[in-house]
């Protein structure tokens, strides 16, 4: 399987996405938008009958990123293929943002903070991040088709004491399991580039 290191526009953290992906750019309308043209027009063939479906698409795709970059996302990453000739449909959203507010570490360190903060996750087991999980699988209708959605989050503790969350969503979802693993094993990828990040998970939680 094809694999690609992705660095966050700020330097602060790496993660590794399997298979095939597109990063839209963030912090330009013009890149957003020149970046998008290259994956429809690649991912589509270019056939006159397919116009309209790729002006959808082009649109559709547009508007996400421009959403995502509005509310501060550093990350916008589209999957196109797990394996060669596999279509993966999933995107990855990645914001940084605060605590909220009133929610302080306690005597149960950064793992309770994060249960304080998100409930109902499910803490993942990272060599290198405290991060937590939640998830919810929904029915979606688009016109006269309806397929699963599966919603995931992760929340990371960060080594500047801020949060991160990659927000997943992956239509036509066959297996929550398997998808669940594959996107745990991608928040387990994720590297810090302050050196407080490395170490056992109960260093971090400390030094934290």
């Amino acid at each position: 399987m094809t694999t690609h290191r992705l660095l966050s526009p700020t330097g602060e953290f790496s993660v590794v996405l399997p298979g095939t992906w597109a990063a839209i750019p963030m912090g330009s309308d013009e890149a957003m938008r020149a970046r998008v043209a290259s994956v429809v027009k690649k991912q589509m063939p270019n056939n006159d009958r397919l116009a309209r479906a790729r002006k959808i698409v082009r649109d559709d795709l547009l508007r996400s990123a421009g959403e995502a970059a509005a509310l501060g996302a550093t990350i916008f990453a589209l999957a196109l293929e797990m394996l060669p000739g596999v279509p993966f449909p999933a995107s990855l959203v990645a914001f940084a943002q605060e605590w909220p507010p009133g929610v302080d570490e306690g005597h149960d360190g950064v793992r309770g903070r994060l249960r304080r903060a998100l409930p109902g996750g499910e803490i993942v087991d990272a060599e290198f991040s405290v991060v937590i999980r939640r998830s919810a699988l929904e029915q979606r209708r688009e016109g006269t088709v309806e397929f699963p959605l599966l919603n995931l989050e992760y929340w990371f503790a960060t080594p500047n004491k801020r949060l991160l969350s990659f927000l997943v969503s992956v239509p036509m979802c066959e297996s929550v399991e398997l998808f669940t693993a594959f996107f745990d094993a991608v928040a387990e990828s994720v590297r810090w580039a302050t050196p407080i990040a490395m170490g056992t998970p109960e260093r971090f939680a400390a030094d934290l």
